[in-house]
């Protein structure tokens, strides 16, 4: 009576797997085919992507073009709000990388270059323009071992995305200057961008204006006259005071228990 109840009772008992045998989110394959997640074991070390994904990208994103503004990426289908999408490529140095301009920067001068790859397609991600807001929000998962030859970082979606709807990331403040480029919206009738400021989904007028004079003002540092430095690069995402006091006031209390 006590084998039968036992086996059970075992049936829906739940094994926590150790923390060394769990799998880390980069090990398969986060991209869906028809809604449902591929899964299947990752192409590369620290590229959450199989071989087949890797090469073409996500199916639920697409690469389209437009003529004032170049290539884009947009939803090839509704995306929930939390889907997640991974900045993936090359780990090298600074001064080896093709294209810094779409590149993420790491610690010590080392970045994450996708220009190799067209399958990592957070690369064609434009940039919201002065009343359009981004689509996609940067995580803190970033997985750039110094013994892989492959980095990746997590993003994922602010809200549910329609089908075309494009796919926005911030760009750097001092990207469009350096270049020389205007800062205007990316919408388009076929391609719409999200507003600011919760409105609807919306296009540009035919004429598109200059960015507004108040991005165009350089950010001053220092004394009068000396500027930041230019940067093409999106940094990684710094922690907050709160944060940092709080591991201070954790280590205090482990010191004072010794």
């Amino acid at each position: 009576m006590f084998e039968n109840s036992w086996q059970d009772v075992s049936q829906f008992a739940m094994v926590r797997v150790p923390r060394s045998r769990r799998k880390s989110w980069a090990e398969t394959c986060i991209a869906t085919v028809c809604g449902k997640r591929c899964g299947q074991e990752a192409w590369a070390a620290n590229v959450p992507y199989c071989e087949e994904h890797a090469g073409h990208g996500d199916p639920s994103c697409a690469v389209a073009e437009i003529p004032t503004v170049g290539k884009i990426l947009v939803a090839a289908r509704p995306l929930p709000k939390g889907y997640r999408l991974a900045w993936w490529g090359r780990r090298c140095r600074k001064a080896e990388a093709k294209d810094l301009s779409r590149c993420f920067e790491l610690s010590r001068g080392w970045v994450i270059d996708p220009t190799d790859h067209p399958g990592s397609l957070l690369q064609y991600c434009a940039a919201p323009g002065p009343s359009e807001a981004s689509t996609l929000a940067c995580t803190r998962k970033v997985l750039a071992t110094t013994r892989a030859s492959f980095g990746s970082w997590l993003f994922t979606t602010r809200h549910s995305i329609s089908e075309g709807e494009q796919l926005l990331m911030p760009y750097s403040k001092p990207f469009f200057k350096e270049r020389d480029l205007p800062w205007v919206n990316v919408g388009t009738a076929a391609h719409p961008a999200r507003r600011r400021k919760g409105l609807p989904v919306g296009t540009l007028p035919a004429k598109r204006g200059p960015p507004l004079q108040a991005q165009k003002q350089p950010v001053q540092d220092g004394a009068s006259g000396s500027q930041r430095k230019p940067s093409s690069l999106l940094k990684r995402p710094v922690p907050k005071f709160s944060t940092w006091a709080a591991c201070l006031k954790g280590c205090c209390k482990s010191f004072s228990v010794r």
